[in-house]
């Protein structure tokens, strides 16, 4: 079970994560979240999800309690705030991670080791007329997880398998909202830059690697370079030429 008090005895935050609903089973945080769109920074934590997804809808396995499985609301956004904001939960992910193990970000938002995802995020908004009503972020941690279905054992990991002991679940939770928040004021202040190009450069698994990367067009072997001020990736292709691409996927070697 979670332990709402120690997860609040750890919470520095002043907005982020200080309301919190606790479910047992749910279809998926992102969705049941939505419906208090109103409180901004309010999280909502589920111990199973039955229709827990990804990005491009792919599916994530959430029916371990050791894990966890959580999305949050962000109010007060403008639509050109969303990739720095996506960048900021990456970045705030492999801060409280790398404590544990030599974690790092593949591009545009998993948090993996050896090629394996310890974390995945997937980021939703709400637009009426242009505008951005709210965002919706919703993230799943492998904690404390031991095993994984035999379709996924290549592909994933968790935090334990790293670093051989029982990780907090409601520390881990508090230091990442402290650490967003922190990121997410700063970037609010418009007389305070974060440089995130070369935030991405020390977090980044393939930065200056060849990689396979899947886009709506082709799969084609490239150079990763690092990331742009708006958060495209910069790739170079063996002949040296250089571009930047806003949407796509860096396979692993199995091409998943």
């Amino acid at each position: 079970m979670f332990d709402v008090s120690k997860y609040k005895e750890n919470l520095k935050t002043e907005i982020f994560g200080r309301k919190i609903v606790i479910l047992d089973t749910v279809g998926s945080t992102n969705d049941d979240v939505s419906a208090f769109y109103e409180y901004n920074g309010l999280v909502l934590l589920a111990n199973r999800q039955l229709n827990g997804r990804g990005r491009m809808g792919r599916t994530w396995h959430s029916d371990d309690i050791d894990n966890l499985y959580f999305s949050f609301i962000i109010n007060n956004l403008k639509l050109t705030d969303i990739t720095s904001v996506a960048l900021f939960v990456s970045f705030s992910l492999y801060d409280v991670l790398k404590k544990f193990g030599s974690f790092k970000i593949k591009w545009p938002n998993d948090i993996v080791i050896s090629k394996r995802k310890v974390a995945g995020i997937l980021i939703e908004t709400k637009v009426l007329d242009n505008k951005l009503l709210y965002a919706v972020v919703g993230i799943g941690v492998n904690v404390n997880s031991k095993n994984f279905p035999e379709e996924i054992s290549n592909l994933a990991t968790s935090i334990f398998s790293v670093y051989k002991n029982e990780i907090s679940k409601e520390e881990l939770l508090a230091n990442f909202f402290n650490t967003f928040e922190f990121y997410l004021l700063t970037y609010l202040k418009s007389n305070i830059k974060i440089n995130i190009v070369e935030r991405w450069r020390q977090a980044s698994e393939n930065i200056n690697k060849i990689i396979k990367i899947k886009t709506a067009e082709k799969v084609e072997e490239v150079i990763e370079r690092g990331i742009d001020e708006d958060g495209a990736l910069i790739v170079e292709n063996m002949a040296g030429n250089r571009k930047k691409l806003y949407y796509g996927d860096i396979l692993n070697v199995n091409g998943c």
